[in-house]
């Protein structure tokens, strides 16, 4: 139904719905646009009654507004408005939190007012709260972000959030777990969770990547990583883009395609045994119980507890599974796999990721080259100079 406005301001939306406007010239992002309040009324008569409160209420949201555009926290909620939708659900849980809290505890600072101090004391603030280093990090990174933004849209200024002193969290070693204890794990694996250490272990794959494998994603040697899956409240799943955002294809070793093909056929058995027909392509780690068409993932958090039970049952409670990924890396560093081409195969942005995560690979592939310059200039054994 097409809105109607009486003289006197009231527009009729339906039934005993009614609604007052003003144009405003800045919505808070340099645009002009409009604001409004719906209200009920018996009929129109006393709508255009009650119009006249409506409007007062009206300018005061319309004045509170105006005042918190200028706010930190007004920034944010326009910050949160313009990202939401291009964030993945994993990273809009963290956003939105790290959000809530700008706004409870930095939100009604002007941005014209936000200092440095200001912004150091927050930090203190998270601390006490039991936030470690790396948590307040994450924190002032997205702080940062919002500000950046506000800069674009000439609202703010980075200077508060670049003049802080910004949190430096310890930094950890990366565990590798020795070859023998990947072996032993690997070995006694059985079924789907055998074959998903085999691709951690031999691809370096992360745990979403895994569980987002599908069939046509190898191609004889070659596999081709797409997609990662994430858990999601309730038992549900999310289908995403790497974490890069960009596939990458890469050699696996033919050990890996054995244990995949006795996979493969387990799961062939599982569809005859249900009577459904083989797909075109499947999930590798197909939740059959959900989607007898093998076209649901199993939640990465199976596997997490998989894992979990597995390693305690062995022994090696320390170990995780992204150690896996870990061991992949240095074992190629250590074989003098260049690291532009380990890089490509975790995945990672740039080598500079990849150096700064296994440094220790390469600080033993320097000392390992003590020597290797002497020994080439050395005549070899029967050369002679006549």
């Amino acid at each position: 139904m097409t809105a109607r406005k009486s003289k006197q301001g009231a527009e009729h939306l339906g039934g005993d719905r009614y609604r007052v406007r003003r144009y405003i010239p800045d919505r808070g992002d340099g645009k002009p646009g409009q604001r409004s309040r719906n209200f009920h009324a018996p009929n129109q008569r006393t709508a255009d009654r009650m119009a006249a409160a409506e409007y007062v209420k009206l300018d005061a949201d319309i004045a509170d507004a105006a005042a918190k555009a200028g706010t930190l926290a007004g920034l944010c909620e326009r910050y949160e408005a313009h990202k939401l939708p291009t964030w993945s659900p994993s990273t809009a849980d963290a956003k939105v939190r790290h959000l809530k809290a700008i706004r409870a505890d930095l939100g009604h600072h002007r941005l014209d007012q936000l200092t440095a101090e200001h912004v150091d004391g927050w930090y203190a603030v998270l601390r006490k709260r039991g936030l470690g280093e790396q948590s307040v990090k994450h924190y002032a990174t997205t702080l940062g972000a919002v500000l950046r933004q506000g800069e674009r849209w000439d609202k703010a200024t980075m200077r508060a959030h670049r003049n802080a002193t910004p949190p430096k969290p310890a930094k950890v070693p990366v565990r590798v777990p020795p070859a023998p204890v990947v072996a032993l794990l690997m070995s006694t694996a059985t079924g789907a969770l055998r074959v998903a250490l085999a691709l951690a272990a031999f691809v370096g794959a992360r745990r979403g990547e895994i569980m987002g494998l599908r069939w046509s994603d190898f191609d004889g040697h070659q596999l081709t990583i797409r997609r990662s899956v994430l858990d999601r409240p309730g038992g549900e799943v999310f289908v995403k883009s790497t974490k890069s955002g960009r596939e990458r294809t890469l050699t696996v070793d033919q050990a890996l395609l054995e244990e995949l093909a006795v996979w493969r056929a387990e799961q062939l058995r599982v569809m005859a045994a249900i009577r459904t027909t083989p797909p075109a392509d499947w999930f590798v780690f197909a939740d059959w119980r959900k989607d007898e068409s093998g076209q649901r993932p199993q939640r990465p958090g199976w596997l997490s507890l998989a894992w979990s039970r597995h390693r305690l049952a062995h022994g090696a409670q320390g170990v995780r599974l992204h150690h896996l990924r870990h061991w992949n890396a240095s074992t190629l560093l250590d074989a003098g796999v260049p690291l532009p081409v380990v890089s490509g195969r975790l995945g990672h942005a740039d080598s500079a990721t990849t150096a700064r995560i296994y440094a220790h690979a390469l600080e033993a592939a320097d000392v390992a080259t003590r020597g290797m310059l002497t020994a080439a200039l050395q005549p070899e054994q029967g050369d002679t100079h006549g």
